[in-house]
């Protein structure tokens, strides 16, 4: 094991001496400042010079290695009450999950939070949820292989308590290119893969409708941003963006290279569906024109790649490769010497993959 593990917190039966929260008024170490500029003076020459005390570095360590130590044993901190908070309720966000224990003697649950600036005892109804997985009760996976968007309506297995999710947004096609003439070439730039995400819904889940982006296909001009895959209705709703489509590719000079294409945002959730990751769509790559007008004188832009790989490789000459794993971008056209014009790769649809749960 490459870490430590905090069998004791350090310190915990040395000498310690507590540090305030808020400023010292006479410029003593606390947690609002560090140690002060008065800790940087010279001892003996100057009145306000402070030295570092044993007592107070062992503090410091001894309150981080607890909070280690809580987290390496139970992967979550306890939940965080107005005594630790100065007097004041702290505010989770949606998401956050904590341990809590209502009495000393009682067992701890896990709980997660439902709304945004909770500062609610966990167990508070419509605030906090238990968090425990129940039975698996299977999965659903749906996917789009074509190039119009899928639509469609969950129905989930009976008893489910809420689900596990996770959904690819549309990779998008690369840029077509023009005609050359003789001593010309031209290459577009590929397209970027579909955002990933991974979340829960807790509920108001079923019947709920969905949406999975189609691959685009390619044409000659700039390819087409790719749609994103939904799931949910507005208010309580996963979003995981589609890619950005390609640029065209004009005859171009020599040592010519453009930029990538961008990647697509974040995915996001709203209400219970409850966003846990997210990973944005893979850069579309740049065309490269060395010499215009021979056969290995360009190179298109690659697509990019999605979650699972299969970003479509350039071309020297002709249409762009389609992407081939969900999500992936497909590669940009590319002409030189009198050809084309070419049209780009296909991007490749999303998905949605379902795990239920009983509740």
């Amino acid at each position: 094991m490459q870490q430590h593990y905090f069998i004791n917190p350090f310190a915990v039966n040395g000498n310690v001496t507590a540090i305030p929260e808020g400023t010292d008024p006479n410029g003593y170490v606390s947690y609002n400042q560090g140690f002060t500029f008065d800790y940087q003076r010279v001892l003996g020459t100057d009145s306000l010079a402070k030295q570092i005390q044993r007592q107070t570095i062992n503090q410091v360590l001894l309150d981080v290695t607890t909070a280690l130590q809580d987290i390496q044993q139970y992967s979550t901190s306890e939940f965080i009450d107005t005594s630790d908070n100065g007097g004041t309720a702290f505010g989770y966000d949606i998401g956050a999950i904590v341990r809590y224990s209502s009495s000393g003697t009682s067992p701890f649950g896990l709980y997660i939070s439902l709304v945004a600036g909770n500062t609610t005892t966990p167990g508070t109804a419509g605030s906090w949820r238990t968090l425990t997985y129940g039975a698996y009760l299977g999965q659903q996976l749906f996917y789009n292989n074509g190039t119009s968007t899928l639509t469609g309506t969950f129905a989930p297995a009976v008893g489910t308590g809420f689900i596990e999710i996770e959904m690819i947004g549309a990779g998008a096609p690369g840029g077509g290119c023009v005609a050359t003439a003789s001593g010309n070439s031209a290459a577009a730039l590929g397209g970027s893969g579909g955002t990933y995400l991974k979340g829960i819904m807790l509920s108001n889940f079923s019947g709920v409708p969905y949406s999975i982006g189609g691959g685009i296909a390619g044409t000659t001009g700039s390819g087409s941003n790719a749609s994103s895959t939904t799931f949910g209705s507005s208010g309580n709703q996963f979003t995981a963006p589609g890619g950005i489509g390609g640029s065209i590719g004009n005859t171009a000079p020599s040592n010519n290279a453009g930029s990538y294409t961008a990647q697509a945002g974040l995915g996001t959730g709203s209400g219970t569906a409850v966003l846990l990751v997210s990973s944005a769509g893979n850069l579309g790559f740049p065309q490269v024109i060395v010499s215009p007008g021979t056969a290995l004188g360009q190179r298109s832009g690659s697509g990019g790649a999605g979650p699972f790989g299969g970003g479509a490789p350039g071309v020297l000459n002709g249409n762009g490769v389609n992407g081939t794993e969900y999500g992936s971008g497909g590669s940009g056209a590319a002409s030189y010497a009198g050809n084309g014009p070419y049209s780009g790769g296909n991007g490749k649809g999303g998905l949605i993959l379902i795990r239920q749960f009983s509740g």
